[in-house]
């Protein structure tokens, strides 16, 4: 269980007001992910969380 809940490259996180991204690259303390297919968001581990509710990832990143 706990491997399903560990972000890995492909799956998607929702930024919260920007849209649905897909990560390329995720680490112990960052993430980078495509929003739209041009744009790399880069986000801090920590932002980033499982809504059980949702059943999703969800991040809540600052604008640029």
């Amino acid at each position: 269980r706990q491997r399903d809940r560990t972000l890995m490259r492909g799956d998607r996180v929702a930024v919260l007001g920007r849209g649905i991204a897909v990560v390329e690259h995720a680490d112990d303390a960052e993430v980078h992910a495509l929003l739209r297919s041009r744009t790399v968001v880069r986000m801090r581990r920590k932002e980033i969380a499982w809504n059980r509710q949702n059943m999703r990832w969800e991040a809540e990143v600052p604008a640029p």
